[in-house]
């Protein structure tokens, strides 16, 4: 069982090493931290968030039209300011080759969010929390997220009423880069968004085997489930993936979820080695869990 749950990085098998890496460096904002080979980490001044291999395995395919495989829906990067989103969309919206790659914004009332896909169709989330305090709440006290359009201009007043402090003087530090400025320390990986092919497979994974709490449900095709109070640090949806094959290992999209636990009993199908815990989803989907101090 899993308590004390930190997702801290999400690794991508990608076909187009370079261009990947450019979007999430002069788009998404993060520091290219180490490349290595056919692998490149970045991430912020101080933590690894987003890793990208080259994919070594073909597309399993989609399916039937407009259906997608199991993997990654978004991973959710979360900035630790309203001002902090608000200053990097208005520097996305000033520039048509980074705005191209948005394709949403909502308010979820615990949180402000914007969305964009990547050069190879993977989801990004990048995202504010509201105070707790805030958070809305169903008549039994539970947490009740929902989506609503996101006050855009309200966020780049925001943007504006803060001066985005700090933020260029970050980028001239990043020698060598185009773009954006970085997002700032503080930003992490928030929570993570999955595709999966059976929805009470997954709850029975997630929620019975792993221990995590079922935090909200969305009809019969998605639940967010998370530890310790929080919104979700796993979505798990089968919107267009009812059905989907296992995650193809080294195909592009998903390549594995890192996070951080506290891990009580053993955990069915785990194997452990050099002090980590990897175990894999009812989609295959590899999970690769350090355990933090009891």
């Amino acid at each position: 069982m899993l308590s004390r749950v930190t997702i801290s990085t999400v690794a991508l098998n990608v076909q187009h090493l370079d261009a990947a890496t450019a979007f999430y460096r002069d788009v998404i904002g993060l520091i290219e931290r180490r490349r290595t080979g056919d692998t490149v980490i970045l991430g912020t001044s101080t933590h690894d968030l987003v890793e990208l291999r080259r994919a070594t395995a073909a597309s399993a395919g989609a399916g039937a039209e407009g259906d997608a495989g199991t993997g990654l829906f978004h991973l959710a990067l979360r900035v630790p300011e309203r001002t902090a989103l608000g200053t990097w969309l208005s520097e996305v919206l000033s520039r048509p080759d980074a705005r191209r790659y948005v394709t949403g914004a909502s308010d979820h009332g615990v949180s402000e969010a914007v969305y964009l896909d990547d050069p190879e169709g993977n989801g990004v989330e990048v995202y504010v929390d509201r105070p707790r305090d805030r958070w809305p709440r169903s008549p039994d006290g539970g947490i009740e997220m929902y989506t609503r359009p996101l006050d855009l201009d309200g966020l780049l007043a925001a943007a504006y009423a803060g001066g985005g402090e700090g933020r260029g003087a970050a980028r001239e530090s990043d020698a060598g880069a185009t773009g954006i400025d970085p997002l700032p320390d503080g930003t992490d990986m928030g929570h993570v968004h999955l595709m999966v092919s059976d929805l009470d497979a997954a709850e029975r994974f997630y929620v019975d085997a792993l221990g995590l709490d079922l935090v909200q449900r969305f009809g019969d095709s998605a639940l967010f489930v998370s530890t310790d109070g929080y919104h979700h640090h796993f979505g798990l949806n089968t919107w267009r993936s009812a059905g989907a094959p296992p995650l193809l290992p080294g195909a592009p999209g998903l390549a594995e979820v890192r996070m951080e636990a506290r891990i009580d009993g053993e955990i069915d199908g785990a194997t452990a080695a050099d002090g980590i815990v990897v175990v894999r989803d009812p989609d295959g989907i590899p999970l690769v869990i350090k355990p933090q101090e009891q």
